[in-house]
Parts: structure tokens; sequence; C-alpha cells
């Protein structure tokens, strides 16, 4: 992976934050500017706890265990996003 100037950079934090947290954050967004990327890394690995993650907000759903591989493709395109809407 090519590394990202300031301007579309990706930080990872390891919290806690939630489907209410991942709600709030949304309502606080501002539509003229990009989103904040969330992306659940959870031990919930049914197809229907994917659905809830997204349906609340988040960018992406990955479950435990996670593949080193999976996670840099997610960012990647995480990032390609970020830099397409500007």
């Amino acid at each position: 992976m090519q590394r990202a100037n300031a301007a579309s950079g990706v930080v990872l934090r390891v919290i806690r934050i939630g489907l209410q947290a991942t709600h709030a954050i949304r309502q606080l967004e501002s539509p003229e500017r990009n989103s904040v990327p969330i992306v659940a890394l959870t031990a919930f690995g049914m197809k229907s706890d994917r659905e809830r993650f997204l349906a609340a907000g988040m960018d992406g759903y990955l479950s435990k265990p996670i593949d080193p591989a999976e996670l840099c493709a997610m960012i990647e395109g995480l990032v390609e996003r970020s830099r397409a809407m500007g």
C-alpha cells in the first residue's frame, strides 16, 4: 500500500464505540465534507450482524480473526473512496 498524504490518510484506533456512537458520529457530520470511515472489527460473524453494522452507518465490516490482507484491502478501498470524493 502506498503511503497516503495527511489529507487522505487513515487513522486506526482500537475502540469500542458501538452502533449508537456510530449513529451519533454520522449525525454530527457535515454533508459537504468526507465522512469519518468507521469499520466494524468484530467477533460477530453472522450475515445478519454484517447487515446490522452497515445499516448503522459503518463503512465496512470484518469479523475476527482478521485477515491482514483483507484489512489492507478495506483500508485501501476507503482511502480511494475518500480521494474520489475530493
